[in-house]
């Protein structure tokens, strides 16, 4: 169809994620890419890297009227290898970790048995792209590349909204997870010491009550023995 460039667009239809519209790209994840190739009017969207996660439902939605949708099934095949062992990715510490409120998260991916360094590793929180350009601030990604990949995460001044599932996702392997709770560590703290003051005064009155219990007739039994005399 003629003319349509622009009003072409791709939808993911897992979490019906706008991908492209045209010639231009609406998510953080640089993998995907819509390409024309005049003078047909084909538009075709690239997957660099495809991975696992990658399958599913992809839609190809033009904005004539009326609207005319192409639905693409797309499968990701894992051809078997030669070695024994296959790239992988796994975040240290997991599958849960606890950290204080105000501290820092800081999470290591470890990518092994590779071949050659990944060509890019995207860490995600939630299912949204970390971007370290953020008004947040404090958020950084160290990576250090060698027999082993290791990349690191570091998010300061931690806060309730930090908590959730962070994911590393190395170009040539399937990515990993964990989740991070952040404690409110002096709500905490203020509440096991007053439960402990209060258990530790009322057993401090019960050991009280019992002495004079049982010290008291001795008392009375005294003092009538210096009225006596």
């Amino acid at each position: 169809m003629a003319g349509v460039g622009s009003k072409v667009s791709w939808i993911r239809h897992r979490d019906l994620h706008i991908l492209t519209v045209g010639g231009y790209t609406y998510t953080s994840d640089q993998r995907f890419q819509a390409s024309h190739s005049p003078p047909t009017d084909d538009w075709t969207l690239q997957i660099k890297w495809a991975q696992q996660r990658d399958a599913g439902v992809y839609e190809c939605q033009v904005s004539t009227q009326p609207v005319r949708s192409f639905f693409v099934s797309l499968h990701v095949v894992a051809y078997g290898r030669v070695c024994s062992a296959v790239p992988s990715a796994r975040i240290l510490g997991g599958p849960d970790l606890h950290v204080d409120i105000g501290s820092t998260i800081n999470l290591t991916c470890l990518i092994q048995f590779s071949p050659e360094p990944p060509a890019y590793i995207f860490w995600y929180h939630e299912d949204e792209v970390i971007s370290y350009d953020s008004t947040r601030g404090g958020v950084s990604v160290v990576t250090e590349k060698g027999a082993a990949t290791t990349s690191y995460l570091l998010v300061q001044d931690a806060t309730p909204a930090d908590s959730g599932r962070y994911s590393c996702a190395p170009s040539n392997a399937e990515l990993a997870s964990v989740r991070v709770h952040v404690l409110n560590e002096f709500s905490w703290n203020r509440f096991t010491f007053n439960h402990s003051l209060f258990c530790y005064t009322h057993y401090f009155i019960f050991a009280l009550s019992k002495l004079i219990i049982i010290f008291f007739p001795f008392m009375v039994l005294l003092d009538r023995k210096k009225i006596i005399k």
